[in-house]
């Protein structure tokens, strides 16, 4: 797929995060990379003060397109010196399968299944109609059905 149709995919935080990994991944190489604002600000506010010109470092805050400049230097890295590092970056984009909110609401529902049991039985009257009798409990599960389901988690993984 073509680069650009790829950033043009990312949604603003996606593209702030592929920013990101490439400016980890230069200062991972090379420990003198100026990577953080605070080290670009006083450098431009040094250059600022020999040319006798005022500046002001602005901070993500005060930026007030800060997604639209995030792209912008994300562009910057089509340059074919560059490209490896976008590419790199794009490649390792992470996706986050479920949300944390999801998560819980799932492992919530799981919980309740395992501590609720339900009993339906069907019996027939003397008039040959069927009934139906059915009980819901909330008890705790077994020990040994709760060990069941977190088996199939593997546990001795580290992530």
């Amino acid at each position: 797929m073509d680069v650009l149709v790829e950033l043009a995919a990312l949604t603003d935080a996606e593209a702030a995060q592929c920013l990101n990994r490439i400016l980890s991944g230069a200062k991972a190489r090379d420990a003198n990379t100026i990577t953080s604002p605070q080290e670009v600000g006083s450098i431009l506010g040094a250059v600022a003060a020999q040319a006798g010109q005022p500046f002001t470092a602005k901070i993500d805050a005060d930026l007030p397109e800060h997604a639209k400049a995030v792209r912008i230097v994300l562009l910057e890295f089509r340059d074919p010196q560059l490209r490896g590092l976008l590419e790199g970056a794009l490649a390792s984009q992470r996706e986050m399968l479920f949300e944390p909110i999801t998560t819980a609401l799932a492992m919530a529902g799981i919980v309740l299944i395992l501590k609720t049991r339900v009993g339906i039985s069907f019996k027939r009257d003397k008039s040959g109609k069927w009934e139906v009798e059915g009980n819901i409990e909330s008890k705790a599960a077994s020990e040994v059905l709760i060990k069941k389901f977190l088996g199939v988690f593997d546990f001795s993984r580290s992530t």
